[in-house]
């Protein structure tokens, strides 16, 4: 269920954004598995007066009983330093950077997540033909990744705030929306392709 309230579907400058997102799966309708995820997420898109674009976003995700594994939630589905899983798969071992080094990097397929993020646009260029618009975009964000049972009992070994299953991630660089379709690249791309940055994978 989507409702879109937005300016524009690509390079929107006010409005919001409401997608709610529902999959189940049943033995009594022929499935392996029987198990229900629930997804929200909202961003809504705030023009500035020096026309500049401020947007707030926020999403919250939750699975239960026994899932597939690609219906899980992953740390690439919630931080931009990690490459997008491709048709649903993630292809990429890593877990995330545990730039703030807590209990997060323990988890890996969860079926608990969160992230809320704010993102600032810069419109350089507003035109027609293959170019509509392009601009500059930075944004930061703090995700959360955990199962049910970390959160009733706690995560072992660790003390404080580093209990809290949560991470950091940011992004800038430039998209544009063209005749082709839209293209983003930003910085979080390069990233991708660094070593971990959080230290040690497991």
């Amino acid at each position: 269920l989507i409702l879109d309230r937005r300016d524009d579907p690509a390079l929107p400058s006010r409005g919001q954004l409401l997608r709610l997102d529902a999959r189940m799966g049943s033995g009594l309708f022929g499935s392996t598995y029987d198990f229900a995820r629930f997804e929200i997420a909202a961003r809504h898109y705030q023009r500035l007066p020096w026309k500049h674009v401020l947007s707030l976003g926020g999403y919250v995700g939750t699975l239960f009983g026994r899932a597939p594994f690609f219906y899980r939630f992953y740390a690439a589905d919630l931080s931009d330093l990690l490459p997008s899983r491709a048709l649903e798969l993630n292809l990429d071992h890593r877990r995330t950077h545990n730039l703030l080094g807590t209990s997060i990097k323990e988890f890996d397929k969860e079926d608990l997540a969160a992230r809320i993020d704010v993102e600032y646009v810069l419109p350089l260029h507003r035109g027609v033909g293959g170019f509509r618009g392009i601009d500059a975009y930075a944004g930061l964000g703090l995700f959360f990744l955990a199962d049910r049972e970390t959160m009733r009992l706690g995560a072992r070994g660790y003390t404080g705030l580093e209990r809290l299953p949560v991470d950091l991630t940011f992004d800038f660089g430039v998209q544009a929306d063209t005749a082709l379709g839209v293209f983003k690249v930003g910085f979080s791309s390069l990233i991708g392709f660094l070593p971990d940055l959080g230290g040690d994978t497991r």
